[in-house]
């Protein structure tokens, strides 16, 4: 499995030098902006590492995307409007992990949710994917981290486990908790937030 990690890691390294340039977008690109109209109908993309950034499809969900922070509950944090993707099974993944939702499907993600983040010029992705239980959150968690040995990541006290690194001078972060398994990672600016998001949805959980 850490062959796996690191050939997916060593692409996603790859893309992100051609397209992003660090984790998320490059320097010169756009920030995220609303879809223009009808865009609503389409199948968004999301911002996992390797995948070119583009729009989301809104939407509204239960269960799984009531633990996003809504708008105003992390300070300085804002939502990036119609940034939102619900993925209520694991089919739906797709939505986000286009070309590799299997992996996932198959470590235990029954469902996810994501959203779309900014202070000043950073602006962050978080998303949260709730397992079939904690042995598989945890599975999946440590087996993603091991793929950022390299970036010397931090432990941080979120959740049952947690972690920050840099990685192109953006930053990633991630926890597992229960059933639940999360991930912050920055893709405009250099990003310094992701453990404040990581940790608003933790209380989250705590509090469910």
């Amino acid at each position: 499995m850490r062959g796996q990690n690191e050939a997916r890691l060593g692409l996603w390294l790859l893309m992100a030098g051609v397209l992003l340039s660090g984790c998320g977008r490059s320097k010169e690109s756009p920030p995220l902006e609303p879809p223009p109209p009808g865009a609503e109908e389409q199948v968004g993309v999301g911002l996992s590492p390797g995948l070119e950034p583009g729009q989301f499809r809104g939407g509204e969900g239960e269960g799984v995307a009531a633990l996003l922070p809504g708008e105003g509950e992390v300070e300085g944090w804002e939502l990036i409007p119609d940034t939102r993707v619900v993925m209520p099974t694991a089919e739906d993944l797709v939505k986000i992990y286009d070309g590799g939702y299997g992996r996932y499907r198959d470590a235990g993600v029954t469902s996810a949710a994501q959203q779309a983040y900014e202070r000043g010029e950073e602006q962050i992705v978080l998303t949260v994917h709730r397992l079939s239980g904690p042995e598989e959150a945890q599975a999946l968690y440590e087996d993603e981290r091991e793929g950022y040995d390299s970036f010397s990541p931090q432990e941080v006290e979120i959740g049952d486990s947690g972690y920050v690194c840099t990685v192109l001078e953006r930053q990633r972060g991630a926890f597992w908790q229960g059933p639940y398994y999360v991930v912050a990672e920055t893709v405009q600016g250099k990003g310094t937030g992701a453990k404040e998001l990581l940790a608003a949805v933790a209380k989250k959980i705590a509090s469910d």
